[in-house]
């Protein structure tokens, strides 16, 4: 986990001469460091009133009705902040819009992908500690975490004309989104949690990519204006940025559509109404600043011709369509 944020902490800051790039990194780090801290302090914790940290000696200590529960349970949340910011999660979700904002779009590419997906799978494996049960203090707290980032993510994304921003909003709704599946706490849950994580890292490489492909250096300073009109010369982008986009919205027959459908399914098959239910009126609310790109691009008078740098990367972009969507399809097969 430590490992993976030093990572991030220097790809924050790539930019060398970019005042931005600094100033997110340098928050970044100290936020960080200090919610490190946290969990740290979260892990003497658990030893101190569990005796071990072994998961299932914590496990039992937890179903013991002993008062050293109180202690194992501020220990486990002290140790969840951890997880919970580079998650980009409410309440711990403050730093993402600047961070995004001021680093380089190809580490903004690793922070909403690999990034994400390592997070992932590290709360779904402890999943069983941290819910055990459904430990009701564990259990409510996360989910209203997942209720809070998918509302936030949501609303907060609609004023953006940074499109890095959005991307930055956005990451927080669909990490509420994913937090539904650990929340189940089944195996079916956990499986449309990891494959809802997986297709949203194959949009946004995919979006990131062909921001580069079309704006090549000024690709960190993408906004909506910088995107207006460019179907009229570059159909096979805006095609591709389109599908991604409506990827995102949940639109069939588009992975993303069967990935939150397979999600909100699992939860209002295990009576999590609330959850589901907040899921879709969010993705609804979504719909309108992911059309707002479309729009751009369609619809939106050019303001200046774009030079196409890399068209090699063009062979790519066809890759990600037809995996979209095959992905789909086979999906439904399954």
């Amino acid at each position: 986990m430590e490992l993976t944020a030093l990572t991030s902490y220097a790809l924050a800051g790539f930019k060398l001469n970019d005042i931005k790039s600094s100033e997110g990194a340098l928050k970044y780090f100290i936020l960080g460091s200090l919610v490190s801290c946290l969990s740290l302090f979260g892990i003497s914790f658990i030893y101190g009133f569990g005796g071990s940290l072994q998961f299932e000696d914590i496990l039992y200590k937890l179903n013991d009705n002993s008062g050293m529960n109180l202690g194992l349970i501020i220990g486990i949340v002290l140790f969840l902040s951890s997880i919970f910011f580079k998650l980009s999660s409410v309440p711990l979700h403050f730093w993402v819009p600047d961070v995004y904002e001021g680093s380089p779009i190809t580490s903004v590419t690793y922070f909403t992908t690999a990034s994400k997906i390592g997070m992932v799978i590290v709360l779904l494996n402890i999943s069983k500690l941290i819910i055990g049960n459904y430990h009701p203090i564990n259990y409510n707290l996360i989910k209203i975490i997942a209720i809070l980032s998918m509302l936030f993510g949501a609303f907060r994304a609609i004023r953006q004309t940074s499109l890095k921003r959005l991307m930055a909003y956005s990451t927080i709704l669909n990490i509420g989104y994913v937090l539904i599946g650990v929340l189940l706490h089944n195996q079916e849950g956990y499986k449309a949690a990891l494959l809802y994580i997986l297709i949203y890292a194959v949009g946004s490489i995919g979006f990131f990519t062909c921001l580069i492909m079309l704006l090549g250096k000024d690709a960190d300073k993408a906004s909506f204006k910088t995107i207006q009109g460019i179907a009229e010369n570059h159909k096979t982008i805006a095609a591709v940025i389109s599908i991604v986009m409506f990827s995102m919205i949940g639109i069939p027959p588009l992975t993303g559509f069967f990935g939150k459908y397979y999600l909100f399914y699992q939860a209002i098959n295990q009576e999590e109404f609330a959850l589901a239910y907040c899921g879709i009126f969010t993705s609804i609310v979504a719909a309108f600043y992911y059309l707002k790109v479309v729009k751009a691009m369609y619809f939106s008078k050019k303001i200046e011709i774009i030079k196409l740098p890399m068209q090699y990367g063009l062979l790519l972009i066809h890759y990600l369509v037809v995996g979209f969507l095959l992905l789909g399809s086979f999906i439904i097969s399954f």
